[in-house]
């Protein structure tokens, strides 16, 4: 079976992460990379046997690339999601799939137009154990939601000092890069929620972390995000007839039913793989949008963040005066 050329833009850590993962399978290939330093793509080459482009539009030109996977910082995510789209390239873009609601508007938009498919990374859907849980909630195993509390907490900005992570030029801050878990995490389960309440913490311009409260009719969501805190991770709804445990909850392997319904769900999966597998699937069928990462709840997922902005009077610097 002819194996699916993936062309990666950006050569970072998640693109190593993710090449190797896919380098393993039988159905995709790292084809092609291209970086703004030309040293960091001829060091993924090194590792991925791909080929190094040095302009990112002779990459996109290649007729053997069947799908771009871009891994650049967020600020960047619409400039080139924009490219792929005009060379009709399909497009699997890291998380988050922009800074914010109207340029993703923009982008599917613009796909749509041209009949280009375009899909946010969001591994976490693509992980049979979030759809167990899912599955978990549809079928009532709770009963009825009493409470639901999430903790998504890495100590990056204890150790790390010069990242894009702590740029605020470049959109870094706990948000954006670890927030996007769990508030879509909330908005797959549950929908959108009646009305969101967010405060945070700051240090030169960039948002350390923020507790994001969802308000829906019968219940609430407290999602507890940091990057200057130790590691804590977890999600845990409560009803009136057990609860659902899902530790490390963004790229987890198993979960737990607990109360009137009991049952441990544990998997053995490469997850960035099942993406990527996933992802050309759904390309060589012709499809333009994912039906695993809806581009509905990419959108809403980035218009609640916005809203947790707005409530912490925080623009990004290619926002103010726009």
């Amino acid at each position: 079976m002819k194996k699916f050329k993936w062309a990666y833009i950006g050569c970072g850590a998640i693109a190593f992460t993710t090449a190797k993962q896919i380098s393993k399978t039988s159905d995709n290939e790292v084809y092609a990379a291209w970086n703004r330093s030309k040293e960091k793509a001829e060091e993924f080459s090194k590792k991925f046997k791909c080929k190094v482009y040095e302009d990112v539009d002779d990459l996109l030109k290649d007729p053997e690339v069947d799908g771009v996977y871009i891994a650049l910082t967020h600020d960047r995510h619409f400039e080139y999601m924009k490219k792929c789209i005009k060379y009709h390239k399909p497009v699997l873009c890291e998380k988050p799939f922009t800074i914010n609601a109207k340029e993703a508007k923009k982008i599917f938009k613009y796909a749509e137009k041209e009949k280009v498919y375009v899909s946010e990374a969001m591994w976490t859907w693509h992980n049979k154990t979030a759809l167990k849980v899912k599955s978990w909630l549809k079928e009532k195993k709770l009963g009825r939601i009493i409470e639901v509390n999430c903790e998504y907490r890495v100590p990056i900005a204890k150790y790390i000092k010069t990242t894009r992570l702590m740029d605020y030029h470049r959109a870094g801050g706990a948000l954006l890069d670890i927030g996007v878990y769990p508030i879509r995490y909330s908005l797959e389960l549950f929908g959108k929620p009646n009305r969101i309440e967010c405060t945070g913490r700051f240090s030169n311009n960039v948002d350390l972390g923020e507790v994001v409260t969802f308000y829906y009719d019968d219940f609430i969501i407290y999602h507890d995000i940091a990057m200057d805190t130790n590691t804590s991770e977890y999600y845990s709804i409560k009803g009136e007839k057990g609860e659902i445990y899902v530790p490390f909850f963004h790229s987890t392997k198993k979960a737990f039913l607990k109360g009137e319904h009991k049952e441990k769900y544990v998997i053995e999966d490469d997850l960035y793989a099942r993406q990527f597998t996933n992802v050309a699937k759904e390309i060589q069928k012709g499809l333009t949008t994912s039906k695993f990462i809806r581009p509905e709840m990419t959108i809403a997922c980035m218009e609640i963040m916005d809203e947790c902005r707005k409530k912490m009077n925080f623009l990004y610097p290619s926002e103010i005066n726009k």
